[in-house]
């Protein structure tokens, strides 16, 4: 159901609205890890209690996915208040500062940057044009399986070009591969047309088109099987789904021909001056439209009269009137807190309860005295595998702390933009157990982070000798780390897991009881990470009329 709402008639007051609200705990806890917002979202302040005009809608979460159901909604003639419990906004999309250093959060690569592809297009009816930049990059992934090494080209059809020569006897099979895909972008330039005007076309469900059913319940690895035999080639084309943890047995084909498509055939692409530069413009964008923001704002409670959303209570007590809401949060705080369980049917909790959150990783963050090129390391982006057999690995990864495997980012490599910011870094993406470091106390919780910064550290040393002796700063970030800043279940990365099957199921758990309460988050998609959520949020802000 949609929720209609009424645009506002009367002239709104000029320039942006920008509520100080009450003191976070963000800085005791975790103050040292980003940057301060003081005086740019009301953070920092004591609390200022004001009136607030009722608003047609309320978007719950500041992430990319409520900034940009915000945009939207502004750009469309709605009213908007957006809450953000945290001093900044962004969700993973920010940088924080060490020292001299500036590291990015959570950008390696996005997809579809280029002229007239999807999140360009995105970026464009959001209008940020002017603001945001992609920057192509000129080789895929460099994949390391074991001591076995291969530079995937940027290029779509030097990739393909390359991996026949480099496995001759799989020629043919790459081939048959190869127009299986076209038939896949085909069909998907059909169904998601990326003009984003046209996303109020897309039925709620996926659509009833057989490749897409069939591939929906078929695993990646069955699917590769059909053409493959090589195990380092099916780890080689698995890498641009690699980063959502989950093994090829268990991944859906669907998910995995996406991700190919959208990362290799469309291109790779990173964002000038890294994720905060997105966030910036996604906010600044908010607030020139007449935005009012509200940080350091929890929303504690939905108000519901007559199965409608009639209100939003915040932490300071107050109730914000309004015609709909946008959950831009995370889908297990609006069943379980602001909504209630108890709103719910037996089969909708039914379904939720099978849906798991995603994996969540450690984050290392590394400042060096030296280019990261001096030390061998002049990719953009690096995958590094004990061996060819992911399935094994992300087996072996499971129960277990300290990781197996890693990627490493060296942003300034493709970015220079990046370097003069926040001088030479590299950010180390590695496995865990999340549930782990949630059940430790204080006192094993930093032994135990001490421990695995160590053995991080090593592994790297190991794949590029001497990177040990270049480091001036190094900062771990947890799954308990993730989880205190974002509220995420288990300190999740990527919203749900989306293993074979789970496609309807994600798609019903994201249907609320109340017809005025729409998602708009990472939750609510499939494969996550920064052009999902912002395309999310477009979705849920194109439902309301």
């Amino acid at each position: 159901m949609r929720a209609v709402l009424h645009p506002r008639t009367t002239t709104p007051t000029s320039g942006p609205v920008i509520l100080p609200t009450e003191h976070s705990t963000c800085k005791r806890l975790y103050g040292q890890f980003f940057f301060s917002q003081k005086g740019r979202t009301g953070g920092g302040g004591p609390p200022v209690r004001r009136e607030i005009e009722m608003a047609d809608v309320v978007v719950i979460g500041a992430g990319l996915g409520g900034l940009a159901s915000g945009v939207r909604l502004l750009q469309r003639g709605h009213s908007v208040t957006l809450l953000e419990k945290e001093p900044r906004v962004g969700g993973y999309a920010v940088s924080f500062r060490r020292h001299q250093f500036t590291f990015d959060l959570a950008l390696h690569v996005v997809p579809a940057g280029g002229q007239g592809q999807e999140f360009a297009a995105m970026i464009e009816t959001l209008e940020l044009t002017e603001s945001v930049r992609f920057i192509r990059l000129r080789e895929g992934f460099r994949v390391h399986l074991g001591d076995y090494h291969f530079q995937m080209p940027g290029d779509y059809d030097a990739l393909l070009e390359s991996l026949s020569r480099e496995f001759p006897a799989e020629k043919k099979g790459i081939q048959l591969f190869r127009k299986d895909l076209e038939r896949y972008v085909t069909i998907y330039a059909r169904v998601f047309d990326h003009r984003v005007s046209s996303y109020r076309s897309i039925p709620p469900f996926i659509p009833k088109i057989p490749a897409f059913l069939q591939h929906s319940m078929l695993p990646t690895t069955t699917y590769l099987q059909r053409f493959f035999h090589d195990e380092r080639l099916m780890a080689i084309l698995f890498q641009p789904a690699a980063f959502m943890g989950i093994p090829m047995r268990n991944f859906p084909t669907v998910n995995f021909m996406m991700m190919f498509s959208l990362l290799l055939k469309n291109g790779m692409y990173t964002i000038a001056g890294g994720g905060q530069r997105l966030t910036d413009s996604l906010q600044g964008r908010f607030l020139q439209l007449g935005g009012t923001l509200l940080t350091n704002t929890a929303a504690e409670r939905i108000i519901i009269e007559r199965k409608k959303a009639v209100a939003v209570r915040i932490s300071d007590g107050r109730q914000l009137p309004c015609d709909a809401i946008i959950g831009g949060n995370n889908l297990h705080d609006m069943v379980n807190n602001l909504i209630g369980k108890a709103l719910f049917t037996e089969r909708y909790c039914r379904n939720f309860d099978t849906l798991k959150p995603s994996i969540s990783v450690l984050a290392l963050n590394l400042g060096l005295d030296c280019s990261p090129k001096e030390l061998g390391i002049d990719c953009h982006i690096a995958m590094v595998f004990p061996d060819a057999d992911i399935d094994g690995c992300f087996d072996k990864q499971t129960g277990r702390i300290e990781p197996l495997g890693f990627s490493i980012t060296a942003h300034g490599n493709s970015d220079p933009e990046f370097i003069e910011q926040g001088g030479n870094t590299l950010s180390l993406i590695g496995g865990t157990a999340p549930e782990m470091w949630l059940a430790m106390d204080d006192v094993q919780y930093r032994r135990q982070r001490k421990k695995v910064n160590l053995e991080l550290l090593a592994m790297a040393d190991k794949r590029y000798p001497g990177l040990q002796d270049h480091i001036m700063i190094s900062d771990l970030a947890t799954p308990r780390t993730m989880a205190r800043y974002t509220g995420n279940p288990l300190g999740a990365i990527m919203g749900l897991n989306c293993t074979v099957g789970k496609h309807r199921n994600i798609l019903k758990a994201a249907k609320m009881p109340v017809a005025n309460v729409i998602m708009g988050s990472a939750w609510t998609n499939r494969l996550g990470g920064f052009m999902q959520s912002v395309k999310s949020g477009i979705l849920a802000a194109e439902r309301i009329q």
